[in-house]
């Protein structure tokens, strides 16, 4: 089934029922379906062609997510384009997906015209559905190997390329995200981060069982609580930076969590200390999952059973790990030479199955670089597998530091400095150092209202971890970057040190 084909499903199955929620406006299955199904009688005939690449250019907000089922709906291929990005960079991105069009939402006028400029692809200004008449287009032939979605990778280490999702990977995403991540009852989802990138994921994942989407439009710590309270909302999707705030917000403590079911973080590590106080503050209801772009988001899975057990046992390295392969994905262990590694050894994490993208569009060397032998794909990150199967990414393999001649990992002494009580967020890089080739530098983001001196966070690294891997300096930034999605760029943190270097290694 194709994901429109899902959502109409849905929307017979629950007709009536809340589908999306914004502010104080409520839209049923039906009529988001009949809205999506004017929205792509309005668009097609704007198209020159089947298999249109047209992307999305919006707040987060009920309006996007109708744009994208009407792509769908047309047997289109979706584009996100995040709002929050520069429209210089939104326009090389589309740029480097050939888009054809760029439906933007009114306020997102000027930046649209910039970005499609650069794209040489055409605007149009997203009218109010409601306004136009019901006529679905024909939906035609397609097959489960079409692709339907270019999704753009992190970013966080040079420009994005696009990966190529096809109705198959989408299938197998579903299936991961529902035989992995249970829900009891009626569920409702709130769509706090942008659409664009996971929280719009788990909202199409959520239409298959007819979840209500609350939108929200920014993860601001105390909106994103009073809404949890308000809709008495079920599961939700954080990168971990916004549950740091949350936990740190001095109103926390005084919110309802008890509807929450699944609290789903991704897209970097989080500090087991945080872990832990969440678990306090929001239940047994935290679910990590691990995926990228190139594999969406359900590679492997550590359920809310897992924490509950991790925390019963003490077992803080259960904690750390990213769980064990989702339903319909393999993951092993390789080496530089992709050959399979055995568990408890360290390695790049490499994946196998019907989730995978079908390549970068248009680049058939980058495609051809992250695969090895019998279907499997680099992730270009460094883990192991335990002898329970459970997998822990131990860094970034280009994030590694090379500090005379000893390989260092920077998570490692990440949950080290997140372990003390001032540290909002933290990042370790390798900065230039003439004696050392590279010196292990932390760059740490307090809390607000508290400090700390770096001799005192210094040494206890150096208690947990010795003295090649404690930090030579650490650095006090009042905000470290951070990308749309909440990542922390090292890219940008590097090139504040390594800028007047001739290489970076």
């Amino acid at each position: 089934m194709r994901i429109i084909d899902i959502f109409d499903r849905a929307a017979g199955q629950f007709a009536d029922r809340a589908c999306l929620i914004e502010g104080e406006s409520s839209r049923s299955y039906v009529e988001v379906r009949a809205d999506s199904c004017a929205l792509a009688a309005w668009i097609a005939p704007r198209l020159d062609r089947p298999g249109s690449r047209i992307a999305v250019l919006a707040p987060n907000g009920a309006d996007a997510i109708v744009a994208i089922l009407a792509i769908f709906r047309l047997g289109a291929l979706w584009i996100p384009a995040n709002a929050k990005m520069p429209a210089d960079d939104i326009g090389a991105f589309l740029a480097t997906t050939r888009c054809d069009l760029l439906l933007a939402h009114p306020d997102l006028g000027e930046a649209a015209e910039r970005a499609a400029g650069i794209a040489g692809c055409a605007v149009a200004i997203l009218s109010d559905p409601g306004n136009l008449r019901p006529s679905p287009a024909p939906p035609g032939e397609w097959r489960m190997d079409d692709i339907c979605t270019l999704f753009a990778t992190g970013g966080t280490t040079g420009s994005p390329k696009a990966a190529m999702w096809s109705h198959r990977t989408w299938a197998s995403l579903f299936a991961n995200f529902h035989a992995g991540i249970r829900h009891e009852g009626h569920a409702v989802h709130l769509a706090a981060a942008p659409i664009t990138h996971a929280a719009g994921v788990v909202a199409i994942c959520m239409f298959a069982i007819g979840a209500t989407t609350v939108i929200i439009d920014r993860a601001e710590p105390s909106l994103v609580m009073a809404s949890i309270e308000r809709h008495r909302v079920t599961t939700l999707f954080l990168p971990p930076t916004a549950i740091y705030t949350m936990l740190a917000h001095p109103e926390a403590r005084r919110h309802d969590f008890s509807s929450l079911q699944n609290l789903i973080y991704a897209a970097a590590p989080m500090s087991v200390g945080k872990l832990r106080e969440a678990m306090e503050l929001f239940g047994p209801v935290m679910v990590q999952t691990f995926g990228q772009a190139e594999a969406p988001m359900l590679c492997t899975i550590l359920t809310r059973e897992d924490h509950a057990d991790a925390v019963a046992r003490g077992d803080e390295a259960r904690l750390a790990s990213c769980g064990r392969p989702a339903l319909l994905t393999q993951v092993m262990i390789v080496d530089d030479a992709g050959r399979p590694l055995p568990a408890g050894e360290t390695g790049e994490i490499a994946v196998k199955g019907d989730l995978l993208m079908a390549g970068y569009f248009e680049n058939p060397e980058a495609s051809a670089a992250c695969r090895i032998g019998e279907g499997w794909q680099r992730t270009g990150d460094v883990g192991f597998i335990d002898d329970a199967g459970f997998v822990s990414i131990t860094d970034r393999k280009r994030d590694m530091i090379i500090t005379g001649g000893f390989n260092v990992f920077p998570s490692e002494i990440e949950q080290v400095l997140w372990s003390h009580d001032a540290v909002q967020d933290c990042a370790v890089i390798g900065c230039p150092d003439e004696k050392w080739g590279e010196a292990v530098l932390g760059v740490v983001e307090l809390k607000p209202g508290r400090a700390c001196g770096a001799e005192e966070l210094i040494a206890l690294c150096r208690q947990h971890l010795g003295s090649i891997r404690t930090p030579k300096r650490i650095d006090f930034w009042p905000e470290l970057p951070r990308s749309p999605v909440g990542k922390v760029l090292k890219r940008e943190i590097r090139d504040h040190y390594w800028g007047r270097e001739t290489r970076r290694i």
